[in-house]
């Protein structure tokens, strides 16, 4: 039993790439600060400027045709947007206080 969980840390970290993480979660709140006038949802407005700093990413670090990296950099979005939605957004409220409300 004790060396399940470092096991399961290990094989679960091989398969993120945590500077997508960051990425994903920095463009989340840069949206949130500076892309407020766009007539889109706060999700697509993530989508998109993560898509933009990720690219730029992959391009420097010259993934591009390695397709595990690929499937590491999509499951790293996923974790980074479900990290955000079940952590992070809460904390951040609680810390900030809710600044739509303010308003």
């Amino acid at each position: 039993m004790e060396q399940t969980l470092p096991y399961l840390w290990d094989a679960f970290n091989a398969n993120i790439d945590w500077v997508i993480v960051i990425l994903v979660i920095a463009s989340g709140y840069f949206q949130s600060a500076y892309l407020k006038d766009l007539n889109f949802a706060d999700a697509l407005k993530t989508l998109l400027v993560s898509f933009v700093a990720s690219g730029v990413y992959l391009v420097l670090s010259g993934d591009l045709t390695d397709k595990e990296a690929l499937a590491k950099y999509f499951f790293s979005y996923f974790i980074a947007t479900s990290l955000y939605e079940i952590l992070l957004k809460s904390w951040t409220k609680k810390l900030i206080g809710d600044q739509k409300n303010k308003l």
